[in-house]
């Protein structure tokens, strides 16, 4: 060996003599503060992980397009029939349904059920 080098032997014996002192600036109040923080900050770490895998799947739901709402109708007396589709005619086609006012309110002369879909079905 060249003289002057340190052995393998000098270097660890040199080593075992570092020592961080007993008391660190902050004591004990800094080390709970940094075990708090990194406990939190593997939580966040484990959550965003596991988040994909827990997430439940939530699809929205499906808007009832007017052939559903129309077949929901089919089966109520047709005096009902014709008041809801007067009500969903006002929803959907406010200036169709404001043409028939007057004629709602005189005898004999309430729209047709026939007549309410295919006023809705023009308006879709």
């Amino acid at each position: 060996m060249v003289d002057g080098a340190v052995t393998h032997d000098d270097l660890i014996a040199g080593l075992h003599g570092l020592r961080l002192p007993e008391t660190a600036a902050g004591g004990t109040v800094a080390d709970v503060v940094v075990a708090v923080a990194l406990g939190l900050i593997l939580a966040l770490v484990v959550a965003a992980l596991l988040s994909p895998v827990l997430a439940r799947e939530t699809r929205p739901d499906r808007v009832p397009d007017l052939e559903d709402r129309l077949r929901d109708l089919r089966d109520l007396p047709d005096e009902d029939r014709a008041v809801r589709l007067l009500h969903l005619l006002a929803a959907l086609d406010p200036d169709s349904a404001a043409e028939l006012r007057g004629r709602i309110y005189r005898a004999g002369a309430f729209p047709e059920s026939a007549e309410l879909e295919d006023r809705l079905r023009r308006h879709a």
